[in-house]
This record gives structure tokens, C-alpha cells and sequence, in this order.
């Protein structure tokens, strides 16, 4: 399984700095990505939501990103944190499967369950750096662990140990 990640793309606001979920704003929303990367809006992945470098909403999607991110749900989602009042633009990223030939993978039903693992993994690094992460789902147990280091972490220096397993552990 291969996922590639492409980004970030500014998300569509209206002139009161409200997020734009109209069916105008998605069109020419896709039609920007589509522009850099041709028929992303038709892979099936994960997606991250957010505003200056912080994170605020991770999803996924079997379907599509194009019929997954601009749900009412979602530009409901995304305003509440752009309420929030941080000044930045609010953006996505997208990280779409590939297939074993290189195109994206398309809609499966519930049949991708790499991808709700991959969601839970971006999650969990989403909670560690934005404890006001907007996502509900998968979160509970993941608000309530304290790992360290690596989650939930207590304040002062880690220890000798959570430094050396982080080192261990510490992609490249």
C-alpha cells in the first residue's frame, strides 16, 4: 500500500473570512487541484484540515475527496475551528492511495481498511500537536492515553528512556 501526500491547498472563504462550501467555490476548488494534480478529487485516502500548521480536522474518505470534504458536516467542521481566531489560511492536505500500477485508488465501499488506520495514526499525531482537534471519532481513547513523548505527554524533560526510544523510533 502506497499513499502519496499532496498540498496544502487553500480552502475556499467567502469575503467575511467564513469557509465557502458553496457548489461554485468546490468547483473551482477542484478545479485548482486538478489543475496541479488530475483527478485527485476522484482518489480515496486520508485528509488533514488545517490553519497555520496546526492541525484541526483529520478525515478519510472510500469514496472520494471531492464528495467526502466539502460535506455540510465538514465546512461546518472546518468553521468552527477557522471561529477559533487564529489569522491564517485555512488548508488541505490530501494523502491519496495509489494503486500498484501508480493511479489512484478509487472508491471501495468500506473495502479500503488501511485507510481508517492510516486516519487513526494522523489522528493520534494531530491530538499530540492540537489538543482542540475538532475530529470526535477515534479521539476518546486517545485523549485519555498518556504515552510520554509521544502522546498526551506530561510537561517537564521526558526521560532517559522515552529519549531513547524516541530515537529508536524516529523516522529518517
Amino acid at each position: 500500500m502506497k499513499y502519496v501526500i499532496y498540498g496544502p491547498y487553500t480552502v475556499p472563504r467567502k469575503y467575511n473570512y467564513n469557509i465557502d462550501g458553496s457548489k461554485l467555490a468546490q468547483k473551482r476548488f477542484w478545479d485548482k487541484v486538478k489543475s496541479q494534480v488530475d483527478v485527485l478529487d476522484e482518489a480515496c485516502g486520508c485528509y488533514v484540515f488545517a490553519i497555520n500548521n496546526k492541525p484541526f480536522y483529520v478525515g478519510k474518505t472510500n469514496r472520494s475527496f471531492a464528495k467526502e470534504c466539502f460535506t455540510a458536516r465538514n465546512v461546518l467542521i472546518y468553521q468552527n475551528a477557522a471561529d477559533l481566531g487564529l489569522k491564517g489560511k485555512p488548508r488541505l492536505f490530501f494523502i491519496a492511495k495509489q494503486t500498484k500500477t501508480g493511479k489512484f485508488a478509487k472508491s471501495a465501499g468500506n473495502g479500503h481498511q488501511d485507510i481508517k488506520f492510516l486516519e487513526t495514526l494522523f489522528i493520534g499525531m494531530a491530538l499530540e500537536k492540537n489538543s482542540d482537534l475538532q475530529n470526535i471519532n477515534e479521539t476518546k481513547r486517545l485523549r485519555k492515553m498518556v504515552v510520554p513523548g509521544f502522546l498526551n505527554s506530561p510537561q517537564g524533560q521526558p526521560s532517559k528512556a522515552v529519549q531513547s526510544l524516541k530515537k529508536v523510533l524516529k523516522s529518517k
